[in-house]
C-alpha cells in the first residue's frame, strides 16, 4: 500500500521515487536522519514495520521482518534501547493526543507493549534478518555512529543509497543546518511543521520534553532512569545477549 501511494504521488505530483527504505523502531533517530537526507535530495521511504506506538502490540506479537519493507535499498537504523525507551516515553506521554501513556517512566520501561524488551526484540530480529540478506542491498547503521561522526556516517549512507559519493561541502552544510539546536529552533518557530506537518510540531512549546526534537544525547537515559530502572534494562539486554549480538553483526554496519 505504501509503495502504491508513493507511485501515485510520483505520477501526479512528479515527486521522485524513493531510492531506498529506512526501517527503525520509533524514537531511534529517524527524524534527524530524514531531515539530513531530505536536504541532500535523497528521497526515502520510512517504516516502523509494525512497531508503531499507534499499534502498541505486545513484543511477542511483533511482525516478522521482511526481506523488503519498501522500495530500493534497505537501511536498518537502531539506537541504544535504553535511550530509545526514554525518548519513547516522552513521545507517548506528552505528544500522543490519542491514547497517551498515563503511567510513569518506570512503568513504561517495563510495559511489554512499549518498553525495553520490545525494543530489544525488534532490533535483534531485524539485525538477524539482515544478516541473511545481500549486503549490497541490506545494511545497518546505529544512531550512535551518526551522532559521533555525522560527516563520515552521512557520506557512507549517501554512497550506499546513491552508488556514488556526495559532495563533501554539501555534507558539511547539511550537518550544520540539521544541528539539534537549529532543528529545535525550527520546530518552535513552525518552520519544520510547515514542511513535515504535525509530526514536527511541538505539543507544548514551553515544555522541551514535549518536542519532537529533544536532546539526542547518547547515554541520556542515565539522566532519567533510577538505579532500579537501569538494572532492569541491563538485565533484559544481558539475557538477550543484546550487545554481543550487535557486535556479531558489525560487518553489516556501514560504520
Amino acid at each position: 500500500m505504501q509503495q502504491l501511494k508513493q507511485a501515485i504521488k510520483h505520477w501526479i505530483l512528479k515527486e521522485p521515487l524513493p531510492v531506498g527504505t529506512v526501517v527503525s523502531f520509533p524514537k531511534s533517530g529517524r527524524t534527524w536522519l530524514r531531515v539530513m537526507l531530505d536536504k541532500l535530495d535523497v528521497t526515502m521511504s520510512y517504516t516502523h514495520a509494525g512497531s508503531e506506538y499507534t499499534v502498541s502490540c505486545h513484543f511477542n506479537d511483533l511482525p516478522m521482518p521482511r526481506s523488503r519493507s519498501g522500495p530500493g535499498k534497505q537501511l536498518f537504523l537502531l539506537r541504544d534501547p535504553r535511550d530509545t525507551v526514554v525518548s519513547g516515553y516522552f513521545q507517548k506521554s506528552k505528544r500522543k493526543k490519542r491514547d497517551p501513556f498515563s503511567g510513569d517512566l518506570s512503568e513504561f520501561i517495563r510495559d511489554p507493549h512499549y518498553g525495553i524488551e520490545k525494543i530489544a526484540q525488534f532490533n535483534l530480529a531485524w539485525l538477524t534478518s539482515f544478516a541473511s540478506m545481500d549486503s549490497s542491498t541490506h545494511r545497518s547503521i546505529s544512531y550512535e555512529a551518526i551522532r559521533n561522526d555525522p560527516a563520515q556516517a552521512m557520506t557512507l549512507i549517501y554512497t550506499y543509497l546513491k552508488d556514488q559519493p556526495p559532495n563533501p561541502l554539501s555534507i558539511q552544510s547539511v550537518i550544520e543546518e540539521a544541528s539539534f539546536s537549529r532543528m529545535q529552533a525550527q520546530e518552535r518557530s513552525g518552520e519544520l511543521g510547515a514542511q513535515y506537518g504535525s509530526i514536527l510540531t511541538p505539543a507544548d512549546a514551553s515544555d522541551p520534553e514535549s518536542m519532537k526534537v529533544r536532546k539526542g544525547k547518547i547515554g541520556g537515559y542515565k539522566d532519567y532512569m533510577n538505579q532500579d530502572d537501569i538494572a532492569f534494562c541491563n538485565s533484559i539486554l544481558n539475557n538477550r545477549r543484546y550487545e554481543a549480538t550487535v557486535l556479531d553483526h558489525a560487518p553489516l554496519f556501514l560504520l
